[in-house]
């Protein structure tokens, strides 16, 4: 029995800021099949997530970002040495925390 391969459209749209929006198989009567992530945490994603078009997203940590990155150049510039990988953190967002504050303090305007 021979298998039968189905194509799934899946659009791409790049926003600004590079927040890349996935629209998949929702439009195909997908929904609760296809999951769809996003990576960082601009308002819309969070109204994504609430109105149940995005189910996760992963916000950076944007004050930890900077504060290393000024420690790593005072290091470097000072004569200190400098780790090769310095992680920020991150933190998952999805429709059971999105109300928290501890969550929303990492979200931004668009």
């Amino acid at each position: 029995m021979a298998r039968q391969r189905t194509k799934e459209r899946m659009r791409i749209r790049l926003r600004k800021n590079d927040v890349v929006e996935v629209i998949s198989g929702r439009d195909a009567g997908k929904r609760g099949k296809v999951k769809v992530v996003a990576f960082d945490a601009p308002k819309r994603i969070v109204d994504d997530i609430r109105s149940g078009l995005m189910d996760v997203a992963i916000a950076q940590h944007p004050a930890a970002i900077g504060y290393y990155g000024v420690v790593t150049a005072y290091a470097a510039l000072t004569g200190q040495s400098v780790p090769t990988a310095i992680g920020t953190g991150f933190t998952v967002m999805d429709a059971s925390n999105i109300d928290d504050p501890e969550i929303l303090k990492f979200v931004y305007s668009d």
